[in-house]
């Protein structure tokens, strides 16, 4: 949260087509309106998801970092993204 009340919201969630994929979704809470954005798919890559963290620095900006597989090298990557108000 920020200092205003503001929030962002990271999570991994699974897929529900086969083959079953964990991607990280987001949600943003704005204190003005008392509402939470519809959420929004974040990682567009193959692999699985997971271990999604967010923070918000006070003016409302967020980084979230999580684990990406990259199932053709065999390992896992970190990934990040940045919302700036």
């Amino acid at each position: 949260m920020d200092p205003g009340g503001n929030a962002m919201a990271v999570w991994r969630q699974t897929t529900d087509t086969i083959p079953y994929i964990d991607d990280v979704w987001s949600s943003h809470y704005d204190a003005a309106t008392g509402q939470w954005a519809e959420p929004e798919l974040v990682d567009t890559n193959d692999g699985a998801a997971a271990a999604p963290r967010v923070t918000m620095d006070e003016d409302g900006n967020a980084i979230a970092v999580w684990r990406q597989r990259d199932d053709a090298r065999e390992h896992y990557d970190i990934w990040a993204n940045r919302w700036a108000r």
